[in-house]
């Protein structure tokens, strides 16, 4: 009787120690489970491979089947900063300046320190020069959203400023380009700096603003900055502002200055005007 007793209460507790712990018929073993692969790894191995293979398609010149590598790797691995980078550089490649820009901008969301940086100033890059596309094609507003976002990057990117300048001097909006040039005087130094100033002070002459203008190019004089044409200009401003004698001597050193034909002709012109407007007096 005790055997028996003994018996049931070895079977009862089998029964509940081991029934739960009972593995499904189909599972495997479990010294294998930690080696099974979760579903987001695969999908990053193979977003690599892809990476890979788009490198070595990059360097032999094949750069629209690199860019179909990497747009599959990127939809694989999203959040690979590297991925994108690479496929903006691509793009590049590929003159496609406008998704360069995009590729770029979501690399630098996912990248920190120096590579950031060195993102921020290409993806300013393109977008200037996509800003530049734009505008040949008249597309001005276009071109001018892309310059914001070139300059958001960088603030010291001189060409996309200049053609902030350019764009709003096409349009009329000669106090806007005005501001653009000053940005761009202070920024710079030698001839982009002398430049800066010859275009600023075109667009207060064309503004009206013959005194500011006659201001900027007096700068542009004492930097003995040669040929900006700055004695000319400042001569039609003199004109404007009914100082003939100081037009009449700004014209005389445009005229041994200039090494364009037809501006020495004008200024020729201008001086013989004068010279007719003092005699008729």
């Amino acid at each position: 009787m005790r055997r028996l007793a003994f018996m049931t209460l070895l079977l009862i507790t089998a029964c509940g120690n081991s029934a739960p712990n009972t593995p499904p018929a189909n599972s495997p073993p479990a010294a294998n489970q930690e080696h099974v692969k979760p579903p987001e790894d695969s999908k990053r191995k193979e977003a690599r491979r892809l990476f890979d293979e788009a490198e070595a398609l990059s360097v032999a010149g094949d750069n629209s089947a690199a860019a179909d590598k990497l747009e599959r790797a990127i939809a694989l691995s999203p959040t690979d900063g590297e991925i994108h980078a690479r496929l903006g550089h691509v793009y590049i490649k590929l003159l496609r300046y406008d998704d360069a820009r995009g590729a770029l901008l979501l690399a630098i969301k996912l990248v920190e320190g120096e590579p950031r940086r060195q993102l921020e100033f290409l993806a300013s890059w393109c977008s200037y020069t996509h800003a530049t596309e734009l505008f040949q094609g008249q597309q001005h507003d276009k071109a001018l959203n892309e310059l914001r976002t070139a300059l958001e990057l960088q603030p010291d990117n001189t060409d996309a400023r200049r053609l902030v300048g350019q764009i709003h001097s096409a349009n009329g909006r000669y106090d806007e380009a005005t501001r653009a040039y000053a940005i761009l005087c202070a920024q710079t130094t030698g001839d982009v700096h002398h430049s800066a100033l010859r275009d600023m002070g075109e667009a207060q002459f064309r503004d009206g603003k013959y005194r500011a203008a006659i201001e900027t190019f007096t700068k542009l004089i004492d930097l003995n900055a040669e040929g900006y044409e700055a004695y000319g200009w400042r001569g039609y401003c003199h004109v404007q502002v009914g100082d003939r004698q100081r037009a009449v001597s700004d014209f005389t050193q445009a005229v041994q200055r200039t090494s364009s034909p037809e501006r020495r002709a004008d200024y020729d012109e201008k001086l013989r005007q004068l010279a007719q407007v003092d005699e008729g007096e």
